[in-house]
């Protein structure tokens, strides 16, 4: 049976394939907490900045904004609440900058990751023969696949890291309770957050200061801004067309979508090679959406890894189905100019420093004229 736009009211959890997609895009790195909470069906209405939630559909019926002034003699209480939430958040990023600045020291010699972005980072800054322990879902690079693993992001084995007596542990700031853990063993722990392109340039710099590496930070992050600076030169003279990237949909169908929305680095790449994300006014990173909103916005573009349940694994086959999927919503323009793009390379979902090819793949689906 078909749904209408209130069928999508309240949110439902993923279920299927979309779950699995959830979970692995979960595993892969720093934006997990995130398409957990999509997969989770959270609504906006308890979710933190960032969080995932069921996306209001542009077309439909705005409230006004309360304002707190309004609301008499309340108002000095809410204007004070809002100071104080103000003020932890700003001490909770304290506490973790604090965090990693205590666990300075020399130079680290046995480094154990937690997440595939932090591997990736790690080894592009030539500290490969210093990694004592990684995740069963770290891939890359190829050397990666020998090391001790350390269990998975979501449950990394807590005995094990202690094992490999590693002089630095680097996790993601959401995982606090590990960090915690860690560092109520004596273990150096270095938390880093990197969902936007600042964020990864960050984590590099801040991997490199604590390293030893730091000019070869430096210069990886400048190669890095002149690649992107280039890629965005090429596309800078060509018409916007929008884009779709689903990172998560139920098998067979297009249902229970999950895209891209803003604040993610995918939603800077998008612009850069010459795209305009159509969900980028979507109040969370990675937005669940009726599909009603998808005729709505009418993409130009539709990127689609959201039936990609193992990123190693991809048949041609399997490919093509995708496109055949979409070929039953003829009305969309992306699928009349034949701009249906399954796509499966992790690196669409490891923000780290392959960001750069995956913005050279987003311009060659967007604009395929200027590669060829």
């Amino acid at each position: 049976m078909e749904r209408g736009p209130a069928d999508d009211y309240p949110p439902r959890p993923l279920t299927g394939q979309a779950a699995l997609t959830a979970r692995l895009h979960a595993r892969l790195g720093s934006f997990s907490s995130l398409v957990r909470l999509a997969a989770r069906g959270k609504s906006h209405r308890g979710a933190k900045n960032g969080d995932c939630h069921q996306f209001a559909p542009r077309h439909g019926p705005r409230k006004k904004a309360l304002s707190l002034k309004r609301i008499g003699w309340l108002y000095p209480i809410f204007r004070d609440l809002h100071f104080y939430h103000g003020l932890l958040t700003v001490i909770a990023a304290l506490a973790v900058t604090f965090g990693n600045l205590c666990a300075a020291g020399p130079p680290a010699q046995r480094i154990v990751s937690t997440a595939p972005s932090i591997t990736e980072m790690i080894y592009v800054l030539g500290l490969g023969d210093r990694v004592v322990g990684v995740t069963t879902f770290c891939h890359y690079p190829p050397e990666v696949l020998n090391k001790p693993k350390i269990g998975t992001y979501m449950h990394p084995n807590f005995e094990v890291i202690l094992e490999k007596k590693p002089d630095l542990v680097v996790v993601l700031e959401e995982q606090r309770e590990l960090g915690g853990k860690l560092r109520n063993f004596g273990l150096p722990v270095l938390a880093l957050q990197h969902n936007t392109l600042e964020g990864i340039y960050d984590s590099l710099r801040v991997l490199g200061e604590r390293t030893g590496v730091q000019q070869a930070a430096g210069r990886k992050i400048a190669v890095m801004r002149k690649q992107l600076g280039e890629i965005g030169a090429l596309a800078a003279p060509l018409p916007k067309r929008s884009v779709m990237f689903v990172v998560g949909r139920t098998p067979a169908t297009v249902r229970d979508l999950v895209v891209v929305g803003r604040g993610s680095f995918l939603n800077e790449l998008i612009a850069i090679a010459g795209g305009t994300n159509c969900f980028e006014d979507a109040p969370a990173f990675y937005p669940r959406i009726p599909r009603e909103e998808v005729y709505a916005r009418g993409p130009e573009v539709i990127i689609d890894m959201g039936d990609m349940g193992d990123t190693q694994q991809v048949s041609e086959e399997h490919r093509r189905s995708i496109v055949e999927v979409w070929k039953s919503q003829a009305m969309l323009p992306a699928v009349q100019a034949g701009r249906v793009y399954p796509v499966a390379e992790d690196f669409f979902v490891v923000p780290g420093p392959r960001v750069v090819e995956a913005a050279r793949s987003l311009l060659a689906m967007i604009h395929p004229e200027v590669v060829r």
